[in-house]
């Protein structure tokens, strides 16, 4: 069975002159009740597990009394839902922005990727949730090795794990799902983009079967090309 526990923890940061702490909120999937996480308050014996920031759902300073009653206990799925979901709808009076949180909510709850803008470039160490999926689905999803990284075939989009990086980057099949605008914050991976696609040409050959890699080559080529044409000037 799978419980919910929102917490507070510490963080330590250390600099030559002295520590300091920064109070983190955190909502945390876990697949038992264990007491002894219960006990931990520091955010690096929290951070890798199934966890996002519960500012991603509802602003701190909507925390009161009553929902401080519900920190740091199991909950199981249907309490932090209806918990989660009413502040949610205390907390932000616009429509859009209560929908796209309750979105957000149930793809948190469902192990969902979710949806994106193409191409998506997400931290695991801010979004460790996400990045946490892949481990989920790895059974029964394709992946290759694609030079400096893990390219992983999914239903609706794939995705490159860039090897020594805690980033994952995500991309529709289809190039015309590309929005021109967020190209230019990959500008810093061109090099390995252009790895990554000589690898998955040379894949392609010998996996023929596969017609989702020749849907890849054409969106990360496509790719290139638009950082290349918006790149500054020298």
């Amino acid at each position: 069975m799978v419980y919910f526990v929102i917490k507070h923890a510490v963080e330590k940061y250390s600099t030559d002159l002295f520590d300091f702490y920064l109070d983190k909120h955190l909502v945390v999937r876990v697949e038992k009740q264990d007491r002894r996480f219960l006990r931990a308050r520091w955010f690096d014996s929290i951070r890798y597990r199934f966890a996002v920031h519960l500012s991603d759902f509802i602003r701190l300073n909507c925390i009161d009394k009553e929902f401080v009653r519900y920190m740091n206990t199991f909950l199981d799925e249907k309490q932090f839902r209806e918990l989660m979901s009413r502040y949610i709808r205390k907390c932000f009076k616009s429509k859009s922005a209560v929908n796209r949180r309750l979105e957000k909510l149930e793809d948190f709850i469902q192990m969902r990727i979710g949806r994106m803008k193409y191409p998506a470039v997400v931290d695991c160490n801010r979004l460790n949730h996400i990045c946490k999926v892949l481990e989920v689905v790895k059974d029964h999803t394709t992946t290759y090795g694609a030079g400096s990284g893990v390219l992983w075939l999914f239903d609706d989009r794939f995705c490159l794990e860039l090897y020594l990086s805690s980033d994952l980057l995500f991309f529709p099949y289809s190039p015309y799902d590309i929005d021109v605008k967020a190209v230019k914050k990959l500008a810093i991976y061109e090099r390995r983009l252009l790895e990554a696609i000589r690898k998955i040409a040379n894949i392609k050959e010998q996996e023929q079967s596969d017609r989702r890699l020749e849907n890849v080559l054409e969106t990360l080529e496509y790719v290139v090309l638009l950082i290349e044409m918006l790149r500054e000037p020298a």
